[in-house]
């Protein structure tokens, strides 16, 4: 049978920073390069003013039942990993260094799961919330169309973007699938310019903007014509009046799309 080897379990981490590019501690937990069986379960991060936890390069990690809150940065990072799961995780007040929102660029999230090159195969994330990102709660390549997705159940509310489909291929085509998003200041789910999108069990309430696909930064009309979105089995509700959102941040948005 494979080795297994157990890292933090129901293990309290609290006020840990980043101490500068010479430094060695750069994040709470970092597990790199692992080829064994490995676990980072039922612990608490709390306070932190760097990544959280950290997986790259690895193969059978579980990261199950933590609670990472008040983050100054990426709270959840993995990148470049097979066969591993990220289930049942809370992810709570995630903020960026500068304490101001980006308008432009989404780099800040609770989640954020093989993207900016850092791809995966075999990844299960499934049961996860992000709430009270000050930018994006899951930021995450999402399976293939034509192909059965491992992902499911995520919930992300209270964030300024709840789920930003991040593609390996952009060529190709990505499925969102099961899950949802309320409460939001901006987007309930949101993908990238230039990028087709298959949509199907959402679940999106109250956010400012439900679904925003091929929405170019440079501006409204920027948008990849030989690329397409189709949202199918969802729900989508409207906003409430005491849901201000940020729509000021991006006038030109408004309240224009559903």
């Amino acid at each position: 049978p494979p080795r297994s080897t157990l890292f933090p379990y129901t293990t309290l981490f609290r006020s840990f920073r980043s101490v500068g590019q010479s430094g060695t501690l750069h994040y709470g937990f970092e597990l790199v390069g692992s080829t064994l069986t490995s676990f980072i379960k039922h612990s608490s991060f709390r306070t932190s003013y760097t990544t959280a936890i950290s997986v790259r390069g690895c193969s059978e990690v579980t990261v199950s039942g933590n609670v990472v809150f008040n983050t100054t940065d990426n709270a959840v990072v993995v990148a470049v990993v097979t066969d591993s799961e990220i289930s049942n995780n809370l992810v709570l007040g995630t903020h960026e260094r500068a304490q101001t929102l980006s308008t432009n660029l989404f780099l800040l999230a609770s989640y954020q799961l093989c993207t900016f090159g850092g791809t995966c195969s075999g990844l299960v994330v499934d049961g996860n919330v992000a709430a009270g990102s000050q930018d994006v709660g899951f930021m995450y390549q999402p399976a293939a169309c034509d192909g059965a997705s491992a992902s499911g159940h995520n919930e992300a509310h209270s964030n300024r973007i709840g789920f930003f489909v991040y593609p390996a291929d952009p060529s190709g085509c990505s499925r969102l699938t099961n899950v949802t998003a309320w409460r939001n200041a901006q987007f309930g789910a949101f993908s990238r310019v230039d990028v087709s999108v298959q949509a199907d069990n959402l679940a999106l309430v109250d956010n400012v903007v439900g679904v925003n696909v091929n929405y170019g930064n440079a501006g409204i009309n920027d948008l990849g014509a030989d690329f397409r979105a189709d949202v199918l089995d969802s729900v989508i509700l409207g906003m409430s009046p005491d849901n201000s959102g940020c729509s000021q941040l991006l006038p030109e948005i408004g309240r224009a799309h559903v």
